[in-house]
């Protein structure tokens, strides 16, 4: 791990937790541990009550698909994105639920500058020539 950044977000009634970490070579390491720091910091919670996996919407497999977490028991809506050297997170607070199927979402994603500004322009809107 290099550096560090945490943010709290404040979007109308709703406030996100979101972590930015530059990581070596194991970002998913790296993402794990930001993710139970963003949960505890959202929750309000000690890091060692947080649980975290991954849940396939699709197979139900638990090696990939969406992040989930809780804390102290009690389900916290969460997002992980990662790119080469880069992880962010985040979490909403003051969302957590006794069950993960009626959290409210939360997504984030990370991308290089260099990598959106050298990507073609591929979609646009119904006004847009």
């Amino acid at each position: 791990m290099v550096a560090r950044s945490r943010n709290d977000v404040r979007c109308g009634a709703v406030a996100v937790t979101v972590h930015v970490v530059a990581a070596d070579a194991d970002t998913a390491g790296v993402g794990r541990e930001a993710l139970v720091t963003a949960v505890a910091s959202a929750a309000g919670v000690e890091p060692v009550t947080v649980r975290t996996g991954r849940s396939c919407p699709t197979c139900g497999a638990s090696d990939h698909g969406r992040p989930w977490a809780e804390a102290a028991g009690t389900a916290v809506p969460v997002s992980l994105a990662r790119t080469t050297g880069i992880v962010a997170v985040a979490a909403l607070q003051g969302t957590a639920r006794s069950t993960r199927t009626t959290l409210p979402t939360v997504g984030v994603d990370v991308e290089r500058v260099s990598r959106v500004a050298a990507a073609p322009l591929d979609a646009s809107g119904p006004r847009e020539s």
